[in-house]
């Protein structure tokens, strides 16, 4: 299943690591690519195998939508 984190972007919910407030923690490019969906609006880390993502939709509300992807 896919999950919708923001903007044009959709990821399959096998592919997530993490899913994190941005008030709880700071981007560390691990991965080497970072991408800002949204550059005034910050609310969640999306971690995945390849890429991390700064999403304007909050970690409650992602963690939600991948609930109801995987039932």
């Amino acid at each position: 299943m896919y999950v919708h984190i923001g903007g044009d972007y959709v990821i399959r919910t096998e592919e997530i690591i993490a899913i994190i407030d941005v008030k709880n923690h700071q981007p560390s490019q691990l991965s080497g690519q970072l991408i800002t969906i949204d550059e005034f609006d910050q609310k969640s880390y999306v971690i995945t195998d390849t890429k991390e993502f700064l999403s304007p939709i909050s970690a409650a509300t992602l963690k939600k939508r991948m609930e109801i992807s995987l039932s």
